[in-house]
């Protein structure tokens, strides 16, 4: 049985210890002896932050030659795994039609062994997330997320893979804190690593190899990183991480750990080698694959005929015409998760003009990209509106305005996906405080009154953070993507601009 609740994980190492004195052993034999004697290569074919890019472009390398690489491999080495590091179900435009149930079909004939939930996986609520979970043919897990009211695991917290040379590979699936608020409000984030620690010290004497399949990362300043479980849990052989987007050309060794990444939309395919001696795990290599050595793999012919009926059906759908720009929308990674922008502007506008409050938030990691002047295509509309949220409306006071904002500001000036575009509400922010960073902050022109009541429209899943979570849940509004694209339809061509709402400055002492 995977599927851990919280309190077993808490109770399970001290259980464990007593079962074993109870039956006069403290060391138990461990039960994977199959792969005794095995010497040679052990291979971890691996991708992370796909965001529903299944397809081949002038930049990524597509699902099909990504299966037809792991068959080719598999075929070379039977004692090889693929592993998908999260954010796959959720960002592109195939994704939008129906909460992620389009790509489905191709991932099932690409050869993934297991994937972690990443943060973008809940996008569409964690009831979508399990009906997608099974309608894959293999394993999503996620540790350390659990049912806010039971503290039951959401999903499995590990599986076991049976190597071709009776070998037995431990993953255990680990979710980054953000995820807790990327929309389903019914989950929350428990700590990974004493989740991990205790999941590994049960794995064992099960397994030979133990990899930690995580959505973490190592952005700068985030809660928790691929390099904290290193440090802090023993036991582990590889870390296949996601999340940050990083590209770790031979990956990167922490407390005798390697981590591997791949970047992200498939621009590669990551594959690490464990070398084996006689059962024993002694030494690990990581290399990508970039699009540049790709363009010569085979592709698999099942995975690119789904691919194609997919590009198909999709074409006519997402290239119609809804509205158009005058000038250029920027909100590209580097710039929205630092600064105002004018589409980060933008969606915040609408949001808070359709929910009819006072204020409205969203957060970097929400929305993005870049559109040039001319018309704007469905397409477009599902590319800037990466995540489509659900709006929802709290009545909170204006202490808890302050509090949020500290807490999603925070990381700055570190990019950061919790950035906030807001609407309805200016404020500067100093930039070399460790903490309190904000002030100056005013609400429709007049300054902020701690005491007083003020109505925000954010993400649901934004609700449930320091600052929104003691708010009144006034009432859902609806999707993003829904009032976006009204919005769009009525008022082009945009014209949208920066006002100044996002400041930085010095804080003056208190």
């Amino acid at each position: 049985m995977k599927k851990k609740s919280l309190a077993w994980v808490l109770a399970a190492t001290t259980t464990l210890v007593f079962l074993f004195s109870a039956c006069g052993t403290t060391d138990p034999e461990p039960s994977a002896a199959a792969g005794e004697g095995f010497t040679g290569t052990v291979t971890i074919v691996h991708v992370n932050d796909i965001h529903g890019y299944v397809d081949e472009t002038d930049e990524a390398i597509g699902f099909a030659r990504i299966a037809g690489f792991f068959e080719e491999t598999k075929a070379e080495n039977p004692n090889t795994i693929f592993l998908d590091a999260g954010d796959c179900f959720s960002g592109s435009a195939y994704t939008t039609i129906d909460q992620g149930e389009s790509i489905v079909p191709i991932l099932n004939t690409v050869g993934i062994d297991a994937m972690v939930a990443g943060n973008h996986d809940f996008n569409f609520g964690s009831a979508q997330l399990l009906r997608l979970a099974s309608m894959v043919t293999y394993p999503v897990l996620s540790a350390n997320m659990v049912y806010r009211d039971t503290q039951e695991n959401l999903l499995d917290g590990y599986d076991i893979i049976t190597l071709d040379n009776g070998m037995k590979v431990g993953v255990i699936g680990l979710t980054t804190p953000v995820a807790e608020a990327m929309g389903a409000s019914d989950v929350m984030y428990v700590d990974a690593i004493s989740v991990c620690q205790t999941l590994v010290d049960e794995l064992q004497p099960q397994v030979d190899i133990i990899v930690a399949l995580t959505h973490v990362g190592e952005n700068e300043g985030d809660a928790l990183t691929s390099t904290m479980i290193a440090d802090e849990v023993t036991g582990l052989d590889v870390i296949i991480d996601g999340h940050s987007h990083t590209e770790l050309p031979e990956g990167r060794w922490e407390n005798g750990v390697l981590i591997a990444q791949a970047g992200e939309y498939s621009h590669n395919i990551g594959v690490v080698s464990l070398i084996i001696e006689n059962g024993v795990h002694t030494d690990t290599t990581a290399r990508l694959i970039p699009k540049s050595e790709a363009e010569n793999l085979p592709e698999k012919a099942e995975t690119a005929a789904l691919v194609a009926d997919l590009q198909a059906e999709s074409e006519a759908y997402f290239a119609e015409v809804i509205g158009a720009t005058d000038v250029e929308l920027v909100g590209t990674r580097d710039i929205i998760r630092t600064q105002e922008t004018n589409i980060g502007s933008l969606f915040a506008d609408v949001m808070r003009d359709a929910a009819g409050t006072d204020i409205s938030y969203f957060k970097a990691g929400l929305i993005g990209g870049e559109l040039q002047p001319g018309d704007i295509t469905r397409k477009d509309l599902t590319e800037i509106c990466r995540v489509d949220s659900l709006i929802v409306v709290k009545e909170v006071t204006g202490a808890d305005i302050l509090e949020y904002l500290n807490y999603a500001m925070a990381p700055f000036p570190s990019s950061n996906g919790s950035f906030l575009q807001v609407s309805g509400i200016s404020y500067t922010i100093d930039p070399d405080l460790a903490e309190d960073k904000i002030f100056d902050v005013s609400v429709g022109g007049a300054p902020l009154d701690l005491d007083a009541t003020y109505t925000v429209a954010a993400s649901l899943g934004m609700s449930s953070e320091p600052g929104m979570v003691n708010g009144t849940l006034v009432k859902e509004v609806g999707y993003t993507s829904t009032y976006m694209e009204e919005y769009i339809v009525a008022n082009s061509p945009l014209n949208c601009a920066t006002d100044g709402r996002i400041a930085i400055g010095t804080k003056p002492a208190a």
